[in-house]
């Protein structure tokens, strides 16, 4: 049997605490959180009856940004849930073809293939965001399986855990009553456009620079394309944009500066990192600094799990 674990990812799940720690006192109604990942820090601020636009690259994010930053009300009951992990006469052959490649049976590939063939009949964009997100949660369950524990599991053990994610995904779901958004594609555009009063981004680590092949495997179900096709498309953006596959370091640096240029007009900035990120953290203070007029440093050590833990850095701009 397949165990469910907690909904949000390390690591801006554990540092949404802190992070309101830290902002709460400050005077804002509005904020952008570009490269969204999980969602962790734009639901903190919805949650604190914030306006929040959340922006993703990656279509497995934006759907769950989607899901359940944009979404206020709906919910799939249910009947839904079950249709989605039912039977489907018109499923095509994908997933079943690419999941011994990474190492999954072809049973797996064939139960997304149904799965993604009934969401997509559904007839509205929230209830298809929310099963997507559930059958990425799935897939990542799998992922963190052992080799053994994946070619024992099985479709009724697939259904339960999307059945898990489903009631949980719901229980996320409401309104702050204020005007939520999410969008995929270059964050530039939506934060050179924005006039949220304020911009929360978090760096990505240097370690989880590369997509895991839960990642990978996951976007290719979102996006429903051969992985060549896949990485050309992700090649394009990272290109454009900080993305997340990190190549050379003083590049990266450019790139967090051009794009926080283009972000002036956004009167506060919470930008977090790790030790670890890309970017030494007196490069970091150094690139803000050179852009805002005041910057008040945070530093926290956060404790991941036994044998994880690492400096944590908000870097608060005004």
């Amino acid at each position: 049997m397949l165990k469910t674990s907690t909904y949000n990812g390390l690591p801006t799940a554990r540092l949404t605490g802190w992070l309101w720690s830290a902002t709460k006192d400050i005077q804002f109604d509005s904020v952008i959180c570009p490269f969204c990942g999980s969602g962790a820090a734009a639901r903190l601020f919805k949650e604190q009856g914030c306006e929040v636009t959340a922006t993703a690259v990656f279509t497995s994010f934006a759907r769950q940004a989607r899901a359940l930053i944009e979404n206020d009300s709906t919910t799939l009951d249910q009947f839904e849930a079950e249709a989605v992990i039912g039977p489907s006469a018109d499923t095509t052959q994908l997933m079943e073809g690419i999941a011994p490649a990474y190492g999954l049976p072809h049973s797996f590939g064939a139960w997304l293939d149904r799965c993604r063939a009934n969401i997509e009949r559904m007839d509205h964009e929230y209830k298809k965001s929310l099963a997507y997100t559930a059958v990425s949660k799935v897939i990542a369950q799998v992922f963190s399986l052992g080799e053994q524990s994946v070619a024992q599991s099985g479709e009724e053990d697939w259904n339960q855990v999307f059945r898990f994610y489903v009631a949980a995904l719901n229980d996320m779901v409401f309104s702050n009553g204020r005007l939520c958004l999410a969008y995929e594609g270059n964050p530039e555009r939506y934060v050179m456009e924005s006039n949220a009063d304020a911009l929360c981004l978090y760096l990505p680590r240097e370690s989880i620079s590369k997509l895991t092949e839960a990642e990978r495997f996951s976007e290719l179900f979102n996006r429903f394309c051969h992985e060549k096709q896949m990485m050309s498309e992700l090649s394009a953006a990272e290109n454009e944009t900080l993305g997340t596959a990190l190549i050379d370091t003083s590049k990266y640096a450019d790139l967090v500066s051009n794009f926080l240029e283009r972000a002036k007009h956004i009167k506060l900035w919470f930008i977090c990192a790790s030790s670890d990120a890309p970017v030494a953290t007196d490069e970091i203070y150094r690139i803000l600094a050179g852009l805002k007029n005041k910057v008040t440093v945070m530093q926290k050590e956060m404790v991941y799990s036994k044998n994880i833990s690492r400096k944590e850095y908000i870097y608060i701009c005004e």
